[in-house]
C-alpha cells in the first residue's frame, strides 16, 4: 500500500499503552490457543534491549521469501543467530494469524513465551477502534467517541468485566504498511522516534500474557487501512466464543436551548457477551454529542469537539448535554458499547443548513438534479430513478433554499417528483455506514406534505413531513450497507400537488468528491483520444460541427454554435482532424448546454470532453454524462474530462453543462476512445466521374448539382425533390468542354467542365428537401489546377478529410486526380442538410459536384415539342420576349421584368416564314425563325420589379440542323436537349423572385455548332 506510513504509541501508568498505526484488514475473529502459535526453543541468543538506530528492510515485502530476508538481515545485523523462519502456509493465513505468528517468533527468538490471542473481546475492542480511525479521519490513541477524557487511553479495554482496572495493558497502533509483517517490522526495527516503545509491547514480559489484534481493510480494493493491537495481563482467563459486534440502538436526536437529547439508546440485543452473572463486556458505555466535525483537524489527533452525555434518569437509555449549534451546523450522538461498537447519528429532520451544503456533508457523494440529468458524483454508488421525473424550478438562483452547486458558486432549485411517490435506488459497490442525508422542498408552495422511507436492507426507517416545507427540510437517517447491497428510497404524497425530493448526500462535513479534470493535452487531441469518434463542436460556425461519429448520431437539444477562431496556431483550439490548423469554437447557452447521443451499436469505454474558455477566464462550469458529474474551475487553457460509459446498441447518452459562473456556458469538443487516430470517410478516386446515365454511371439517379458549371452565372443541376442554396462562396469555371476525364460530365456526357464551388476558407451549402430522403450523398472535389489543396468536408457534422488520410503517416495524397466522399443522410420533408468544405491548406476550398443516389440515370426535366411556335393563347400571359425577332433587335413585352443579354449575339434565319415551328408574333399574324447564339453558351438575366411566382417557358429551335445537343439552366435548374429539336423544345422551369430579384438563364452547348434559344415567357 503506497502513502504515508504512520506509527505512534502511548503509554501510562495504571495500564501501560504503546500505540501504532497502520493500513488495516479485517480478520478471521478466532480464537488461537497457543499450542497452534510456533514457538522458539533455542537458547536466548537475540537481544531483548532496544537497537541502537533504526534499520530499513532491505527488500519489498511481496513473499515469504521477502519477508524472511528483511527480518534476518536486521537480525543479523543486531547479532542475532536466531534465523526467523515462517512456518508453512503462512502466506495463506489470515492476516490477523500472520501477525500473531511474527509477535510470537519475535518473541521465541528472545526466548519469551508466546502471545494468546483474544479474538473475542480485545481484537473487537481493537478493530472497533481501527474503524473509529477510519470514519473520523484522526490518528491516535485516545477515542473522540468512547475515551472522551483527557489522556485515557485505557478506557476502551478497562470498562470491561474480562480486564478490569488494574490489569497491565498496552496498545499499539499502525497504518499506511503493505502488509501485517511490513507493520511489525516497522514496530520492532524502524521506532526510535517513538523510543522503541512499540517493541517494548510486543517483548513485554508480563504474566499470562493476552493480545487482541484488530485489521481493518479496504472492501473495495483488499488494501490495509488500520492496525490495533492490545496486550494485557489476564490469568485464568478465558475468552467468550464469539465477539459481539452489533452497533447500539438509538432512537432520534433533538436540540432545544442549548441541551442535546437522544433518546432510546440501548445496546444491540445480538451482543451475548454482556450478559450473565459473569459478563465478559459492557453494554452501553457513554454517549457524545458533536456537530459536524468530530476532530478538530487530522494534525491534532487528542483535540476532539465532542461533549459527554449523562444518561438522565438512569437506565432510561436517555441521554442529554449542553451544547451549542450555530446555525448550519449539524447536531450528531454516538452511542458506543463495551466492545468498541459505535452508532452515529444525527437529528431525523433539521431545516439546516438548508441549501447551503458544501463543506458540511456530502464528504462521500452528492446527487442532485438540474431537470434534464442527474448532477451528481457517488464514487461507489450507482443511483436509479425508479419512478419519478427530474423537475428544475429555477436555475442560477440567490435563494439559500436552493441547494448549491458542487463548485459553491450558484443555486439551483430543482426535485425528483411524481404525483404519488418518488422512488430511488441506490446501489453501493463497497460498504458504507453513516449517515444518509435527504434533502426536501417545497419550493413553490407550502401546501406539500410527504413522508421519506429508507430501507438499507435491516428494515424500513419512516420520516412523515407533517408540516409545511417550504424553507427546506433535511432528513438524516443511519444507514449500514455491505458491498452489492442497496437502498431504497421512496417518497410518498399525503397532501398537496405532488412528492418531491431534491437532494441526496452521503458522508458528513468536507470537500465533496471531485472528478478528475486535466489540461492536457489541450487542443492537440489526434492520436490521444478519439480513435472511435469525434466532434469538434462548431467547427464550422453556426453552420455545424465537423465530426466523423461512424456509429452515433449527436443531437443538440439545447444550445448554439460559435465560432472564436475559424484557423489559429493557439494550442488551446482544438486541431482539425487532419491536424493542419486548429479550431475554436464551441457549443454554447447563456445557462446550459444539452446534448444528446444516440448510439447505434454497442459502446464500452471512456466519453472524453473538451471545454476552453478562450475569450476570458471568468467562465466556470458543471458537466455531467448520464448523472455523473466533473466541476470545471478556470478553464482559459482548456479542460479535458473523462467518462466512462456502457450504452447498448439504441441507447443514449445525455451531456449537459451547467454554467455556474461568466458570461455563458460552453462546451468545444466530444471524443469516443482512447489512444489512436480517429476515423474518416474514406475519400476515394477509384473510379471517374462517370455520373450519368451511360454504361459506367455510378452515383446521382435522384439528384446533381454541377458546381459553377457556367461560372459565376450559375450550376448545373436537377434535384427534384430538394433545393440548392450556396451559402458562403462563390462559383468558378476552369475549363470548359475539356476532354480531362477528372472533369465532370455534363448529364448527357457530351462534354465536360471543370468547375467548383470556391472560397478562400470555408464553402457553406445548405440542401432543404421538399420530400423525405434516405441514401446517400455524394460530393466530389477536384484540385484541378494545383497539387497542394487539403480540406475538410462536412455534411450535417459528418467529416471527411480530402487529400488526407487518419494515420500515423497523415499524407495520404493530393486530390489532383478528384476524391469523392460519401455520406448516408437521413431527411425528413422540410429538412436540412447542411454542407461545408473547410481548407485546411491551398489557396482555398473546392468543391465541383454534389449527387444524391447511387447508380442509374439521372433525373432529367421533360421537354416537349409542343406547341411548337404556336405560344399565343398558351404562354406568356404574364410576359414574353421573342429573341431576334426583329433581327437586331427583340420582340418583347416584360411589365414587371427586364432582360439583359450578358453572353450572345442575335441571329434570324427566316424573316418571314409559314413553318409552324418558328414563334409567331404576339398577334398571330406572321412567323419568324430567329435565336440569341453562342458558340458555347448563351446567358440572359432577367431582373424583376415586381415578385414573381410561376415558370418560366423557353424555347429553342435547331432551325437549321439536326445536330445542336444543349443544356437549358435557370438558377441553376436544368433541362437536357439531349436529342434533335429541329422541330423545337419547349422547356418548362419553375421560379419563386422577390421584388428586385433576379434570375439567371444560361445555354450550354453540347453538340453542333452553338447554343441556341428562340423565346422566354412567363405564365
Amino acid at each position: 500500500m503506497t502513502g504515508t506510513r504512520r506509527v505512534f504509541r502511548h503509554s501510562e501508568t495504571a495500564a501501560a499503552r504503546r500505540k501504532i498505526f497502520a493500513a488495516a484488514v479485517v480478520s478471521c475473529l478466532c480464537l488461537v490457543p497457543a499450542s497452534l502459535v510456533p514457538s522458539v526453543a533455542q537458547a536466548e541468543t537475540c537481544n531483548t534491549s532496544n537497537p541502537a538506530a533504526n534499520f530499513s528492510p532491505t527488500t519489498g515485502w511481496n513473499s515469504d521469501a521477502e519477508i524472511e530476508t528483511n527480518f534476518n538481515t536486521v537480525r543479523k545485523a543486531e547479532g542475532c543467530n536466531v534465523p526467523l523462519g515462517l512456518p508453512a502456509g503462512f502466506d495463506s493465513e489470515s492476516p490477523q494469524q500472520q501477525m500473531l505468528t511474527l509477535f510470537n517468533l519475535e518473541r521465541g527468538a528472545r526466548g519469551l513465551p508466546n502471545l494468546t490471542l483474544d479474538a473475542t473481546v480485545l481484537s473487537q475492542i481493537d478493530l472497533t477502534h481501527d474503524e473509529e480511525l477510519a470514519k473520523y479521519g484522526y490518528f491516535g490513541h485516545p477515542s473522540p467517541i468512547n475515551e472522551p477524557g483527557p489522556n485515557s487511553t485505557a478506557a476502551r479495554v478497562e470498562v470491561n468485566p474480562a480486564y478490569p482496572p488494574g490489569t497491565w495493558a498496552g496498545e499499539i497502533i499502525a497504518g499506511g504498511f503493505q502488509n501485517p509483517a511490513a507493520a511489525v517490522y516497522q514496530w520492532m526495527y524502524v521506532d526510535s522516534e517513538s523510543q522503541w516503545g512499540h517493541r517494548d509491547n510486543i517483548l513485554t514480559t508480563i504474566k499470562n500474557p493476552w493480545v487482541g489484534i484488530g485489521i481493518l481493510q479496504n472492501v473495495s480494493n483488499g488494501s490495509f487501512l488500520d492496525y490495533t493491537a492490545d496486550f494485557a495481563s489476564r490469568e485464568n482467563y478465558t475468552p467468550p466464543a464469539t465477539a459481539d459486534t452489533n452497533k447500539p440502538e438509538m432512537g432520534e436526536v433533538s436540540y432545544n436551548a442549548g441541551t442535546a437529547t437522544v433518546t432510546g439508546v440501548k445496546d444491540s440485543p445480538l451482543n451475548k457477551n454482556d450478559t450473565g452473572a459473569k459478563p465478559a463486556t459492557a453494554g452501553i458505555t457513554g454517549v457524545v454529542f458533536y456537530t459536524n466535525k468530530i476532530v478538530e483537524s487530522p494534525e491534532k489527533s487528542g483535540k476532539f469537539n465532542t461533549i459527554v452525555g449523562a444518561e438522565n434518569p438512569k437506565g432510561s437509555g436517555t441521554w442529554t448535554a449542553k451544547i451549542t449549534v450555530n446555525a448550519g451546523e449539524i447536531l450528531h450522538a454516538v452511542a458506543v458499547d463495551g466492545s468498541g461498537n459505535f452508532t452515529d447519528t444525527a437529528p431525523a429532520l433539521s431545516q439546516e443548513p438548508q441549501g447551503s451544503w458544501l463543506g458540511k456533508l456530502g464528504s462521500s457523494g452528492y446527487l442532485f438534479n438540474n431537470g434534464v440529468q442527474d448532477v451528481s458524483d457517488m464514487p461507489n454508488v450507482t443511483p436509479t430513478l425508479e419512478k419519478g421525473v427530474r423537475y428544475e424550478w429555477a436555475a442560477n438562483t440567490s435563494d439559500i433554499r436552493a441547494l448549491q452547486s458542487p463548485d459553491g458558486l450558484t443555486r439551483n432549485a430543482s426535485t425528483y417528483t411524481d404525483a404519488n411517490e418518488v422512488k430511488l435506488k441506490l446501489s453501493f459497490s463497497s460498504a458504507y455506514s453513516g449517515t444518509l442525508h435527504l434533502y426536501a422542498l417545497d419550493w413553490d408552495t407550502t401546501s406539500r406534505r410527504e413522508t421519506i422511507t429508507v430501507n438499507d436492507g435491516s428494515g424500513p426507517r419512516t420520516v412523515p413531513l407533517t408540516s409545511e416545507f417550504h424553507n427546506g427540510v433535511w432528513a438524516f437517517i443511519p444507514i449500514n450497507v455491505g458491498a452489492g447491497g442497496t437502498v431504497s428510497i421512496s417518497v410518498v404524497r399525503t397532501a398537496g400537488p405532488n412528492a418531491v425530493l431534491s437532494g441526496i448526500f452521503l458522508g458528513e462535513g468536507g470537500a465533496p468528491p471531485a472528478m478528475g479534470v486535466s489540461s492536457s493535452p489541450q487542443g492537440g487531441w489526434e492520436g490521444t483520444v478519439g480513435t472511435n469518434g469525434y466532434d469538434l463542436l462548431g467547427g464550422d460556425g453556426s453552420a455545424g460541427d465537423i465530426s466523423d461519429l461512424p456509429s452515433e448520431s449527436i443531437s443538440l437539444m439545447q444550445g448554439s454554435r460559435y465560432q472564436w477562431a475559424q484557423s489559429t496556431t493557439d494550442g488551446r483550439a482544438l486541431q482539425s482532424p487532419d491536424g493542419h490548423s486548429h479550431i475554436a469554437s464551441a457549443y454554447y447557452d447563456p445557462n446550459q448546454i444539452q446534448v444528446k447521443l444516440t448510439f447505434n451499436a454497442a459502446y464500452s469505454g471512456p466519453l472524453k470532453l473538451y471545454a476552453v474558455d478562450w475569450d476570458g477566464t471568468s467562465r466556470r462550469e458543471v458537466i455531467t454524462v448520464n448523472g455523473q458529474s466533473a466541476v470545471l474551475g478556470e478553464f482559459h487553457n482548456g479542460a479535458w474530462v473523462s467518462f466512462p460509459i456502457n450504452v447498448a446498441i439504441g441507447g443514449t447518452v445525455t451531456i449537459t453543462v451547467d454554467r455556474t459562473a461568466g458570461p455563458n456556458v460552453v462546451l468545444s469538443g466530444i471524443f469516443l476512445g482512447e489512444f489512436g487516430f480517429p476515423p474518416t470517410p474514406p475519400a476515394t478516386s477509384d473510379f471517374e466521374p462517370q455520373w450519368e446515365g451511360t454504361a459506367g454511371d455510378k452515383v446521382g439517379s435522384e439528384g446533381y448539382v454541377l458546381g459553377g458549371w457556367d461560372g459565376s452565372a450559375g450550376d448545373v443541376s436537377d434535384l427534384p425533390n430538394a433545393s440548392l442554396s450556396l451559402v458562403k462562396g462563390g462559383r468558378y469555371d476552369w475549363a470548359q468542354n475539356t476532354a480531362d476525364s477528372r472533369a465532370l460530365p455534363s448529364p448527357e456526357g457530351l462534354t465536360r467542365n471543370a468547375s467548383a464551388y470556391y472560397d478562400p476558407n470555408e464553402i457553406q451549402l445548405k440542401l432543404t428537401f421538399t420530400s423525405a430522403y434516405t441514401g446517400n450523398l455524394h460530393l466530389y472535389a477536384v484540385d484541378w489546377d494545383g497539387t497542394s489543396r487539403r480540406e475538410v468536408i462536412s455534411v450535417n457534422g459528418q467529416s471527411a478529410l480530402i487529400g488526407q488520410c487518419a494515420t500515423a503517416e497523415k499524407e495520404c495524397g493530393e486530390f489532383h486526380n478528384g476524391a469523392w466522399v460519401e455520406f448516408p443522410i437521413n431527411v425528413p420533408a422540410g429538412g436540412v442538410v447542411t454542407i461545408v468544405v473547410d481548407r485546411t491548406a491551398g489557396p482555398n476550398a473546392v468543391l465541383s459536384g454534389i449527387f444524391l443516389g447511387g447508380a442509374g440515370a439521372p433525373p432529367a426535366r421533360t421537354s416537349s415539342t409542343a406547341p411548337e411556335g404556336n405560344w399565343v393563347g398558351t404562354f406568356g400571359k404574364t410576359g414574353f420576349d421573342l429573341l431576334a425577332f426583329n433581327g437586331a433587335s427583340d420582340e418583347s413585352s416584360l411589365p414587371n421584368a427586364s432582360l439583359v443579354v450578358e453572353q450572345g449575339a442575335r441571329f434570324r434565319w427566316a424573316a418571314a416564314t409559314g413553318e409552324a415551328r418558328a414563334l409567331e408574333n404576339p398577334g398571330a399574324t406572321a412567323r419568324a425563325a430567329a435565336a440569341l447564339y453562342d458558340a458555347n453558351s448563351v446567358r440572359l438575366r432577367l431582373n424583376f420589379t415586381a415578385e414573381y411566382t410561376g415558370n418560366i417557358e423557353l424555347y429553342a429551335l435547331d432551325w437549321d440542323t439536326t445536330a445542336r445537343r444543349e443544356m437549358i439552366s435557370v438558377n441553376g435548374q436544368t433541362t437536357v436537349l439531349s436529342g434533335a429539336f429541329n422541330n423545337g423544345a419547349w422547356a418548362s422551369i419553375p421560379v419563386s423572385v422577390a421584388a428586385g430579384g433576379t434570375v439567371t438563364i444560361t445555354v450550354d452547348r453540347l453538340a453542333g455548332p452553338n447554343a441556341v434559344l428562340s423565346g422566354v415567357f412567363l405564365n
